[in-house]
């Protein structure tokens, strides 16, 4: 492999993303018009395109003139069944308020799509009862555009501070590359180098300033991609165990679990956004403790600085124990409880801080005291969970 291909991979989506930036003017009122800016999950307060999982693709899809053979055929049926999707968060990005439920359609559209071009799917997951069921085609087939569906949602659903979607989807890239280092699959070891140089390009205007968003079509197409890296992975060779490709690709795959899990115990529609991910509540936590609301534009970079550490560590994990199962089941189960344990730790000290601070308020205001408590981080008041 020649460092001059991710050097090309690299430009030219700093290029485009940077072509997107320069020419906000002529682009951004869309959304703007359609209220995509006061998201309640936004994590930002200027209005800033949301488009540039555009560069991401054309960056990537610049390898399909620098492979040949085999490599280069995957790439374009891979790049042809991610249309569907990339087609519905493009529209979303641009202000055309294509719902949760047409956005997941097309998700299960392009996995559809990708198994019947690739004519690849999951043949097992190593959990004997499961891998049983797998023998049959169709529940194989069948889970298979599920959880690719999952993962490419996932990937969305982290993507809510600068830097922070992009920078892990270069941690899942490298561990896959890594992994097929290790087993001898070079074409996915290709692939996943290209992504990973595509989304750093995007990077540059992205981190830590925010130049420009990946938005739906590039979060959703990002994740579809490296969940299919991992497919063709998994097929390719039988020493790899899959437990290792759900550490790899662990962080957005455990907060989507934790979304859909709250979600449901508040009696919400799983496809509601809110503002209750584990990356937002270590921005608030700083913005509390520290910083305040009102130096966002500190706390929303140096948020995703904090979590990439605890990002990175399960997809360390996954490239050590890549062909072995125990051990990397054992590994899932620990970083599980680990994410969980922390998430709702975080809540539990977030809510009783809230608690003491609005009790804090109310005493002040009825009279209990002659001074307004000083507050560090801004008035309470503000906050909303």
């Amino acid at each position: 492999m020649d460092l001059t291909h991710w050097v090309l991979v690299f430009f030219s989506s700093v290029i485009v993303s940077f072509l997107i930036w320069v020419t906000r003017a002529s682009h951004i009122q869309l959304a703007v018009r359609q209220g995509l800016e006061r998201a309640v999950q936004s994590a930002h307060t200027t209005p800033t395109p949301r488009i540039a999982g555009l560069s991401i693709l054309v960056g990537f899809l610049m390898t399909v003139f620098l492979v040949q053979g085999e490599a280069k055929a995957t790439l374009l049926l891979l790049g042809t069944a991610a249309l569907p999707l990339f087609i519905a968060g493009f529209l979303e990005d641009l202000g055309f308020g294509v719902s949760p439920g047409w956005r997941l359609l097309a998700a299960l559209i392009s996995a559809g799509l990708a198994v019947a071009l690739l004519q690849a799917w999951l043949d097992r997951i190593d959990m004997p009862v499961v891998d049983e069921a797998f023998i049959y085609t169709p529940v194989a087939i069948t889970s298979t555009i599920l959880i690719c569906a999952t993962i490419a949602n996932a990937f969305n659903l982290i993507d809510g501070l600068n830097g922070l979607a992009g920078s892990i989807s270069i941690l899942s890239g490298l561990g896959l590359a890594a992994v097929a280092t290790q087993a001898g699959v070079h074409d996915v070891q290709y692939f996943a180098y290209a992504l990973t140089a595509s989304i750093a390009g995007f990077l540059v205007l992205n981190f830590p300033h925010g130049r420009v968003f990946l938005g739906d079509a590039g979060a959703y197409c990002t994740g579809f991609l490296l969940s299919w890296f991992a497919i063709l992975l998994s097929n390719s060779t039988q020493d790899l165990t899959p437990w290792s490709l759900v550490l790899i690709l662990f962080w957005p795959i455990m907060d989507t679990f934790l979304a859909i899990y709250r979600r449901r115990k508040t009696g919400k529609a799983a496809g509601l956004p809110d503002r209750l991910h584990m990356h937002q509540l270590v921005m608030r936590a700083l913005e509390i403790s520290l910083l305040g609301k009102q130096r966002r534009q500190l706390s929303n970079p140096l948020a995703t600085l904090i979590i990439l550490p605890f990002a990175a560590a399960p997809v360390l994990t996954g490239v050590v124990l890549w062909n072995d199962a125990r051990m990397a089941f054992i590994a899932v189960l620990a970083y599980l409880i680990l994410f969980a344990g922390t998430y709702f730790l975080g809540i539990s000290i977030f809510s009783n801080v809230k608690r003491r601070r609005v009790i804090s308020i109310e005493n002040w205001q009825s009279g209990a005291g002659t001074k307004a408590p000083r507050l560090r981080g801004g008035d309470s008041s503000k906050w909303q969970t």
